[in-house]
């Protein structure tokens, strides 16, 4: 071994344990002076070695690339070392797609099914009969735990169908591999059949089954294969009943659950039977959609009286809906065990999920006369509480303390608004203890149940109120990675951006809006519906599959002209944008400032509007043109702005690859024509025309009102719409 190689080595080591990054830069240094070296004085497996921990330290794919690139090309035999390229090859095509270029929709899936493929490459040379040595199942551990951080962008409904195959390999791989006769909780898990290799890692490999088993399940049940997902499910029960572990084993009977509640069968009885519970089958059905809501209201009553049959729940919610007071309830000599505490909270919280409130109301005032223990049940009843409360103060009549008489209709929305605000104050305390004990589904479940009641806040007048309680949540999901919510954690982040924006903190607002941005909660096409995928036909479908780009777009280019300092925008749009935003500051929201302010948006825009629409705008193609390949640069090629990102992957993506995901090529971001551009810029300035008509009105300034939104009413080649689309533009021509 020569020094540089020792050097190298060393090297190596001290910035995997130290996490440098400059330890990295001189190692990739020391690599680019020596290629030469690998194919004899150096071992080529330092390449490898050098890629994984670069790509675990991130920020320096280049060298992860370079030193992946250069191990290829020296065709070492398929040893382990070969195994861990590809796999690392694998992550770097991944993180290509979802964090570098930011690709969404089928081309962000296009971008992970291509890099699965280096992991199929990697697993088949890790399981080949004759190939690596049996001591190296553990190359089939790590692949199965690059497959997860792989996939994690598109585990979600719409999207999973499509990993069914490559999870499903995984799975495979991983049984065979499993030790066999070894005890459950023991290094490496146990309980596989026996001969198998021994995996020198200190995982619970039953519980990690589990987890995988279950990925596949929700991919066959969004392939529409019912029967194979349930038995997918049913292996995953097994597992966790051998893992002995009673989250894993709640998490499959839930999944369960939603897996068989188009056909429910004998699974409600076999959920009560696996969790010794004669509620947690009703419960968890009800949740699932599995009973519908005009049957789950008995089968929950008959659920809780198989626990406290001391209290006649049918009764209680008879006297409450005829608002005769119920009869004291006579002293309870049961005392509860903490398991069937939480099993009544589990019926409440079913009750609420359901919408029964005729009995949710009386089974929460029943379960707060036990002392609940802390942890999921506590929790369980906070969020039916939080819900039942904004209930009654949205639908129940209460009348003054002092007067006796009903509120009066400002005093019932002051009461409705406070009650939602304390709501969401308690669903945020829900979310923070629930992440703290580790109940990531009640983590979820309490973002929803938050963002259900903070909805009528998230206004201009009320949104500070749960500015904060908003931040905390997007905050906790972002940290425990939910992609079952991202199209919530979307709203969430825009909202927040919203709230900084008119604190005038423009950094952490656009920050927020970027967070929003980088998410990618395209939804399916075919999730769309019918009428919607026709009005589609050949168009761009992406404002249908993401409709909170505009709204996030928009805000982006209000912020970048507000912090920028040492540019003035040169296009009438941009420069009536800031007029508008300076008008509404509450220092220039009246008087002749803002007059003037406005009759000078209004000059710039009509000069626009006359030199876009008419006989121009008919004129411009209506057909894509590219502007000429022609080299002026001898810099590195990039992409070309106007075309979509479709993939990454050298020379495209081949014709059998896209026949696979879609039927057609991809229309999602394709680029548009000279006159579409036209159209979407007079759609711009017929907007901003409403406002500032609106925005007179509210001065005073009649007369520049009537001219502007008559004006914006009057151009007769631009149509806003039709919805799910363009509302803003449309809703703004209603009101003007």
């Amino acid at each position: 071994m020569t020094s540089t190689d020792f050097h190298l080595r060393r090297l190596i080591d001290l910035a995997a344990e130290e996490r440098s990054h400059r330890l990295v830069d001189d190692a990739f240094a020391i690599i680019e002076g020596h290629l030469d070296c690998f194919s004899g004085e150096f071992s080529p497996e330092l390449l490898v070695e050098f890629a994984e921990v670069a790509s675990d330290l991130r920020e320096r794919e280049t060298a992860v690339f370079r030193a992946l690139d250069l191990h290829s090309r020296l065709r070492c035999e398929d040893d382990q070392f070969k195994v861990r390229a590809l796999l690392v090859r694998c992550v770097y095509e991944a993180r290509l797609g979802s964090e570098t270029l930011h690709l969404k929709g089928l081309h962000l899936l296009q971008q992970l099914k291509y890099a699965l493929g280096f992991l199929t490459q990697a697993l088949g040379v890790a399981t080949r009969p004759g190939g690596p040595d049996a001591r190296y199942g553990f190359l089939v551990y790590n692949a199965s735990r690059v497959f997860w951080d792989v996939v994690r962008p598109v585990c979600r409904q719409g999207w999973q169908r499509h990993i069914v195959q490559e999870g499903t390999t995984i799975l495979e791989a991983l049984k065979a591999v499993r030790p066999g006769g070894a005890d459950p909780k023991a290094k490496g898990g146990g309980g596989g059949p026996p001969g198998g290799a021994a995996i020198p890692v200190t995982v619970d490999l039953t519980a990690w089954l589990v987890e995988l088993a279950l990925n596949v399940a929700f991919g066959l049940e969004d392939a529409e294969k019912n029967a194979d997902a349930q038995k997918m499910a049913e292996y995953a029960l097994t597992l966790a009943e051998e893992a002995k572990d009673p989250k894993l084993k709640n998490l499959v009977l839930s999944a369960r659950a939603y897996l068989a509640r188009k056909v429910p069968g004998k699974t409600k009885e076999d959920i009560d039977k696996a969790s010794g519970s004669t509620v947690m089958g009703t419960a968890l059905f009800v949740c699932n959609g599995g009973i519908p809501k005009e049957l789950a209201e008995d089968q929950l009553i008959n659920a809780w009286k198989s626990i406290d049959a001391e209290f006649d729940l049918r009764a209680a919610k008879e006297a409450l809906a005829s608002g005769v007071p119920a009869a004291p309830e006579k002293g309870s000599t049961r005392a509860f065990k903490p398991q069937q505490l939480l099993d009544l909270a589990s019926a409440l919280r079913a009750a609420c999920s359901a919408g029964c409130w005729g009995i949710a109301q009386p089974m929460l005032d029943r379960i707060e006369k036990f002392q609940v223990p802390a942890g999921r049940g506590r929790l369980l009843v906070d969020l039916a509480r939080a819900e039942i409360e904004v209930w009654r103060a949205c639908n129940v009549k209460q009348e003054d303390p002092v007067s006796k008489l009903l509120l009066s209709k400002q005093q019932q929305q002051q009461r409705e608004l406070e009650m939602r605000h304390r709501a969401v104050r308690l669903c945020e305390q829900c979310i923070a203890t629930a992440k703290r004990i580790d109940e990531i589904d009640l983590v979820e479940e309490s973002a929803v149940v938050m963002w259900n009641i903070a909805r009528e806040l998230a206004c201009a007048e009320h949104r500070h109120r749960i500015h904060k309680s908003l931040a905390k949540c997007a905050e906790i999901l972002e940290e425990i990675g939910s992609v079952s919510l991202v199209q919530l954690r979307v709203h969430l982040h825009y909202e927040v951006a919203l709230c900084e924006i008119t604190q005038d903190l423009l950094t952490k607002g656009k920050a927020e809006l970027h967070n929003a941005e980088a998410l990618d909660y395209t939804v399916p096409q075919s999730d769309l519906l019918a009428a919607v995928q026709q009005q589609i036909g050949e168009e761009d479908p992406g404002p249908y599959l993401r409709p909170m780009d505009a709204s996030i777009d928009q805000q982006l280019h209000l912020l970048h002209w507000k912090l920028n300092v040492y540019e003035e925008p040169s296009e009438a749009a941009d420069q009536v944008m800031l007029l508008l935003d300076q008008v509404q500051r509450p220092s220039t929201s009246s008087g002749k400032l803002a007059s003037n302010l406005l009759v000078q948006g209004f000059a710039k825009l009509e000069a626009a509007l006359e030199d876009l629409v008419g006989e121009k705008i008919q004129s411009l193609s209506n057909v894509f043109q590219p502007p000429p390949r022609v080299v002026t640069s001898d810099k590195a090629l990039q992409p070309l702005p106007h075309q979509a990102p479709a993939t990454v992957k050298e020379g495209g993506a081949r014709a059998d690859e896209i026949a696979a995901l879609v039927p057609q090529p991809i229309k999602d971001q394709k680029p548009k024509s000279e006159r579409e551009a036209g159209v979407a810029k007079a759609k711009r300035i017929i907007m901003l025309m409403c406002k500032i008509g609106l925005e007179a009105k509210r001065v005073n300034e009649q007369e520049l009102a009537i001219k502007a939104c008559s004006r914006a009413m009057d151009v007769a080649d631009v149509a806003f719409g039709p919805p799910p689309i363009e509302v803003e533009g449309a809703l703004l021509l209603a009101e003007a």
